[in-house]
């Protein structure tokens, strides 16, 4: 048999083992026999997509080999590569072909670029300034040039005389070029802070990697300015989430009708104000449960409109609650999970159950669900009510009290949506009971979320000597019916006064 290790270069024994995603020799077996008196060729294939490919690819790897009838049967390694998932071959060991025994028992492969599949990567400050105070970041590009056919991870270095975690926000060392893509940007934001920093400098540096080289342009820099006095502050970058209970239960073979919507409008969020929700099984123990995938679209108009996914519980022999989790993922940046639970219809558990699934409370006022339990608990039962967070609180008791005479009775229960600052539908997820509990996703509808306005920029015109003006665009979408202040701000080789006037 074969086994693989990896260590770093120029070490004589490997650090770790890999585990084997996947081994074959001869289309079977982790080993293979050469006892039979002739040599006999066997086709390994390791498929390390779990391996770091940038930390890992530009290490050593050595072969060992077992021979279990401890004779002197010896393996000769006559080629070793690497390849993506296309089948194209990345890097090549340059010392095949190498002998591996249970005498030598290490030997190492050590590899080199393929030519032909390496990229040329560059760097340069597209915005080479940032300013406390304002959320208008610097920004490094990343460009590749040669295959686009796999994600490029590119190895970065800072320095310069600003402090990341002080001076401005730290940044991945590690630049990921997604496959298909020919550049990725870097974010940089100021932090504001009492100390000095105008004129500080970040410069990043390309380091060398297994898949690219180094082009000419390897070394950008981005310059840190003070807050300019009287500039507001621009507000913080948005974000979205979906809505949906924490939790939520199918009954054994039945279905359930799960509500989703958004904390917010997506316009001005995402790029072209859609967001598109995704719903599908992740993982869990009951295959009686069951998600097929499904998608619902979500705009300007209809993102504070509840929609519904079905999820559906199979028939089974079983008295246990199943389970399975939920698998989200929203346009842009958003990915959550949702645990879904079989409710066993042969279970002798207690367990109580709402009267809905989805409420929307006025930004503070009160709202008013009802819980009930699902069997005769056969004596005094209580139900604690819980997952109360800021703005969603409870007014009533969060103690109902239940027996064999009021079980099927509902209860009314009273919470509250308080007031805010922020301009988002904030919810909360509630809970009656134990597991499997009941949930029920409380929204408060924010007043302010109608009055957000977004601001945008453009270049209408250039300006030319001697007389010829340049003109920018101010635009918002949004709110159109009140007058709106805009504070600008000009940057950039030009100065005011001498070259133009505003």
């Amino acid at each position: 048999t074969l086994g693989l290790g990896i260590g770093d270069p120029g070490d004589a024994m490997p650090d770790s083992a890999v585990t084997f995603e996947g081994l074959s020799a001869n289309g079977g077996a982790l080993g293979f026999n050469g006892y039979t008196g002739s040599d006999k060729l066997g086709n390994f294939v390791l498929d390390l997509e779990h391996i770091d490919p940038v930390l890992d690819t530009s290490k050593r790897y050595f072969l060992s080999m077992r021979d279990y009838s401890y004779s002197s049967e010896t393996g000769i390694v006559e080629a070793f590569w690497l390849e993506d998932s296309a089948g194209n071959v990345l890097a090549t060991a340059t010392n095949t072909p190498f002998v591996v025994n249970h005498v030598t028992r290490y030997s190492w492969a050590d590899f080199s670029l393929t030519d032909a599949q390496s990229s040329t990567v560059s760097i340069v400050a597209a915005v080479a300034d940032a300013y406390e105070g304002t959320n208008a970041p610097g920004i490094f590009v990343v460009s590749r040039t040669g295959s686009t056919n796999e994600d490029l991870y590119v190895n970065i270095s800072t320095s310069g005389t600003a402090v990341a975690g002080v001076d401005y926000l730290p940044f991945s060392q590690v630049c990921l070029i997604p496959a298909g893509a020919t550049s990725s940007t870097i974010e940089i934001l100021a932090v504001e802070d009492d100390s000095a920093d105008e004129g500080e400098t970040i410069i990043a540096t390309l380091q060398p990697g297994l898949a690219y080289a180094l082009s000419g342009s390897d070394t950008a820099t981005i310059t840190l300015h003070e807050k300019d006095n009287g500039l507001p502050p621009l507000p913080p970058a948005l974000d979205y989430k979906v809505i949906v209970p924490q939790y939520f239960r199918v009954p054994e073979n039945g279905s359930a009708q799960i509500p989703v919507r958004l904390n917010r409008s997506p316009l001005g969020v995402v790029p072209d104000g859609v967001v598109t929700v995704n719903f599908f099984e992740d993982y869990g123990n009951d295959a009686d449960l069951v998600l097929a995938p499904q998608t619902r679209v979500f705009t300007a108009d209809n993102w504070d409109v509840p929609q519904y996914v079905t999820a559906t519980a199979a028939n089974d022999a079983d008295a246990g609650h199943g389970y399975e989790l939920m698998g989200i993922t929203g346009s842009g940046y958003y990915s959550r999970g949702m645990g879904l639970y079989e409710h066993d219809d042969d279970a002798t558990t207690v367990v109580a159950e709402f009267d809905k699934s989805i409420m929307t409370i006025t930004e503070g006022g009160t709202g008013t669900f009802n819980v009930r339990l699902m069997r005769d608990p056969g004596g005094p039962y209580n139900v604690n009510l819980g997952g109360a967070s800021d703005p969603i609180s409870y007014v009533s008791s969060t103690t109902l009290s239940f027996d064999s005479s009021n079980w099927m009775n509902w209860q009314e229960v009273t919470v509250q949506a308080g007031s805010d600052t922020n301009t988002t539908d904030d919810y909360a997820s509630l809970y009656a009971g134990w597991t499997p509990k009941a949930y029920i996703a409380v929204v408060q509808d924010d007043s302010d979320a109608d009055q957000i306005t977004f601001i945008n920029v453009y270049a209408e015109a250039d300006a030319a000597e001697p007389s010829s003006n340049g003109a920018f665009k101010v635009c918002r979408v949004g709110v159109t019916n009140t007058p709106l202040d805009v504070y600008l701000f000009v940057a950039g080789a030009a100065t005011e006064g001498s070259d133009f006037e505003t």
